[in-house]
């Protein structure tokens, strides 16, 4: 991936329980997508499997088998792009909540664990970050911990379609 990946990925992606490397063509990952609004707060996984890269052996067959999978569409800008949209496992429902309400300090052990498995090379940075003091900066730009030791997302998780989705880091 040229431009990173938005963080989001490292902190709910390892609910469905694979590293972005195991998704066919991984590109990004959110939680919205602007003009899918009733998937709002669900697992959008971005891929470059989309239109004409659909059923090319890439693995999208593969996606569309896991429990939690719930749809696909292309990107309306370009369609050799996909999304596919998974809901929350109930597993990690809680720990989803607290993440997206800015409470990532609250997750569960379980969750933590369960990250450390899908990022094994990032445990230690991630253990760093989970035990972060009030108002230090957590994983560049994304998180920033305020006085009662919750962190709280800087910026939008809401993905943009077409090329800007492509590019937003």
């Amino acid at each position: 991936m040229m431009n990173g990946v938005n963080q989001l990925t490292f902190f709910v992606l390892p609910m469905l329980g694979k590293h972005p490397n195991e998704y066919p063509r991984f590109r990004n990952f959110f939680l919205k997508d602007e003009e899918h609004p009733k998937y709002d707060n669900y697992l959008h996984v971005y891929t470059r499997v989309g239109g004409g890269n659909r059923g090319c052996n890439f693995g999208e067959e593969e996606l569309m088998k896991h429990p939690n999978f719930v749809t696909t569409f292309d990107d309306s800008y370009d369609n050799t792009y996909g999304t596919y949209v998974f809901s929350v496992p109930s597993e990690w429902k809680a720990d989803f909540d607290k993440i997206v309400s800015g409470k990532i300090l609250e997750i569960s052990d379980d969750y933590k664990n369960q990250i450390y498995k899908v990022f094994p090379k990032l445990e230690e940075k991630l253990k760093g970050m989970f035990e972060k003091k009030v108002n230090e900066p957590v994983l560049s730009k994304s998180f920033k911990i305020d006085s009662s030791g919750n962190a709280s997302f800087i910026g939008d998780l809401t993905a943009t379609t077409g090329q800007n989705a492509r590019d937003t880091p």
